[in-house]
């Protein structure tokens, strides 16, 4: 191979070993570019309590505040994302999740009706509010498949608040 022919080859090695070090800095510079900064989202404006506040504010499906009994002074278990684990025993499981203003109620008896009767009587008791006040609530009520494979996969929410959907 003659030796100009060399010199051009390193020279195109090179500037091609270039574009791709370039191209590379390019595509990674901007993932590690500064986001524009984000609205602030629920967490602060909705502050987790200390367990000794007594109610915490919580926002309605209406986007209205409301100050309930404060579950955080009776964590069972933390949550991720400040979420909080409030009551659990052989027929349900209750969190509340500050992100999302929502309460999650996972029933755990194969009796799901009685269960949710049980775990619905109980969260109005543990937050201090009538059925009216509790259907302005996020409330989700989940059962799982190992509980019963027919009402798995489905949100429920309280049986008494309107539109809601009854176990079959």
């Amino acid at each position: 191979m003659k030796k100009s022919t060399k010199i051009i080859l390193t020279i195109a090695a090179v500037l091609i070993v270039i574009l791709i070090i370039f191209l590379l800095f390019k595509y990674f510079g901007r993932q590690t570019q500064p986001q524009e900064p984000e609205t602030p989202s629920t967490p602060s404006t909705f502050p987790i309590p200390s367990a000794s506040d007594e109610k915490m504010p919580v926002k309605t499906i209406d986007g209205e505040t409301i100050y309930l009994n404060n579950v955080y002074s009776q964590t069972v278990e933390s949550l991720s994302q400040g979420g909080v684990d409030f009551v659990e025993n052989s027929d349900y499981y209750m969190a509340y999740y500050p992100q999302d203003q929502a309460f999650v109620i996972t029933l755990l008896n194969s009796d799901i009706k009685t269960a949710r009767n049980n775990a619905e009587r109980d969260l109005l008791a543990v937050l201090g509010i009538d059925e009216q006040v509790s259907c302005q609530l996020k409330v989700s009520i989940t059962v799982p498949y190992s509980v019963n494979a027919d009402a798995s996969g489905q949100e429920y929410g309280l049986s008494f608040c309107p539109g809601e959907k009854p176990f079959n």
